[in-house]
């Protein structure tokens, strides 16, 4: 009896949260999505997982003003770790946007929570190419 105690406390410790693989220990970084002025976004479309961590890095040209937001609410389904701008990083619970003013990154690390098929667009833009479709399974 005292053997078969040992053994579950045993199996209990090895399946316990302490020894479980966290989410958040590295993100995969997906392909870089370039806005170029005249060619708009760089990649159509993104795969991804519900509940793997990734990383996106939007770079802008600056060659004009972007808001890049999504209308179908990708950004508020996301757990967001944190949000790099020039390697200064800002610790936030969701998105709605993301603006700029002139050339530059900004990376998002995040974890998506919903399933479904979503959007990434420059507003006022999307039909001319300045949009990335994001589907999560």
């Amino acid at each position: 009896m005292k053997m078969l105690f040992a053994i579950l406390i045993t199996l209990a410790v090895l399946v316990s949260p302490v020894y479980a693989e966290p989410v958040l220990k590295r993100a995969t970084r997906l392909p870089e999505i370039m806005i170029n002025g005249t060619d708009g976004f760089s990649v159509d479309a993104i795969k991804l997982e519900a509940g793997q961590f990734y990383r996106l890095k939007i770079t802008s040209d600056g060659r004009d003003e972007y808001l890049v937001h999504s209308m179908d609410g990708f950004f508020k389904t996301l757990f967001v770790d944190q949000v790099v701008i020039n390697d200064l990083e800002v610790k936030t619970s969701t998105i709605w946007g993301l603006e700029y003013d002139d050339d530059g990154s900004i990376e998002i690390y995040f974890v998506p929570m919903r399933v479904g098929l979503f959007s990434i667009e420059a507003r006022g833009l999307a039909m001319d190419g300045f949009k990335t479709v994001v589907v999560v399974e």
